[in-house]
């Protein structure tokens, strides 16, 4: 769901491609969260830069 909502705000981009691949290494509560912010994102990056956060913060916790 949340690639669709994605695809919809940013269109069909190989770079948004890229980034709904690493969504899978994201946990369930996190992904959650980003239902309720993709709303405030305005770009691309901003996307790309809340994926490598939480990237980040998963594999801190790992």
């Amino acid at each position: 769901m949340l690639a669709r909502f994605l695809r919809r705000k940013f269109g069909l981009l190989p770079e948004l491609d890229a980034a709904l691949q690493k969504l899978s290494g994201i946990p369930l509560d996190a992904l959650e969260n980003l239902a309720d912010e993709l709303q405030d994102f305005e770009t691309l990056e901003e996307l790309q830069n809340w994926i490598a956060a939480q990237t980040k913060r998963a594999n801190r916790q790992a």
